[in-house]
């Protein structure tokens, strides 16, 4: 049987949070939607600019220097042809490798600097994201007690026509339980999934491939994670990471069968909800 990733979405689309929007029971309201765009706009502005000032200061000191070198070498070809060395080369040599080596100094404490800066950028950027997401949370009654869940969503571009089935997305989600659903908060919206349709979370032995490694506490092949055995790749300059196998919670909405994706690694947070792990053929 073949069922739905309950979280696939379409890029392009910003009307919708996922494409079975009936199963969005609350949203944010566009002005803090807003907000959160023009957190990550403004802060991405600051970065690219620093960036580009970055660039012009280190090739700064090879500019000079090439132009030493091109000063150099007309003072000794005025001087082979002449006998005497011509006065502007001879004067602008030693000022453009003065200069290159000024300029050298500069860039390296420019760079300091700099990287200060991107710093400052980026931790007031995420200033900014933690104040929006509790203001969000606020917005959409999100309980304090949430536990924090990975899954595996497919993403794709309708414009584009790329269909994102070949590699997942990771995304962190807070999971909660409110009357009779399984609620997980996502991109700026609350999935409801009624408990009574859950049918269980089943290991399914089948090779999954997505593309980042989002956990903090230690790499993907090391600690608590070496025993999955994930392998590390590169395709097209992007990182992909290829695991033996996945959880499927499985439910089934008005005859159509649909199933959240889950890493191997999320076992004990799938078992602390109360969930018990069945093989797939169980």
């Amino acid at each position: 049987m073949v069922r739905e990733n309950l979280f696939t979405y379409d890029l392009d689309n910003e009307e919708s949070i996922i494409d079975r929007d009936a199963f969005v029971i609350r949203r944010e309201s566009p002005e803090l939607a807003a907000k959160s765009d023009k957190i990550i706009e403004d802060s991405v502005k600051s970065v690219l600019k620093g960036v580009g000032k970055g660039v012009l200061v280190s090739l700064l000191p090879l500019i000079l220097a090439v132009l030493g070198c091109a000063f150099l070498y007309a003072a000794i070809t005025g001087y082979s042809e002449t006998g005497a060395i011509p006065g502007l080369p001879a004067l602008l040599t030693p000022v453009a490798f003065a200069l290159a080596a000024c300029a050298f100094v500069f860039s390296k404490r420019f760079k300091k600097k700099d990287s200060e800066d991107t710093d400052r950028s980026l931790d007031a950027m995420d200033a900014d994201l933690d104040a929006y997401r509790k203001e969000m949370k606020a917005e959409l009654s999100i309980p304090n007690d949430t536990k924090e869940l990975e899954i595996f969503t497919v993403s794709y571009s309708t414009e584009n026509g790329e269909n994102g089935e070949d590699c997942y997305v990771s995304v962190s989600v807070d999971l909660f339980e409110e009357g009779e659903n399984l609620c997980m908060l996502f991109s700026g919206g609350v999935i409801a999934i009624p408990k009574a349709e859950i049918e269980g979370v089943f290991k399914v032995d089948a090779p999954v491939i997505f593309d980042s490694w989002m956990k903090e506490d230690a790499e993907y092949n090391e600690g608590r994670y070496a025993c999955y055995k994930i392998e590390k790749s590169e395709i097209d300059d992007e990182e992909r990471y290829t695991m033996q196998g996945f959880y499927s919670l499985r439910f089934t909405h008005e005859d159509t069968p649909f199933e959240v994706v889950i890493p191997l690694y999320e076992r004990e947070t799938l078992l602390s909800l109360g969930f018990t792990v069945k093989e797939e053929n169980e």
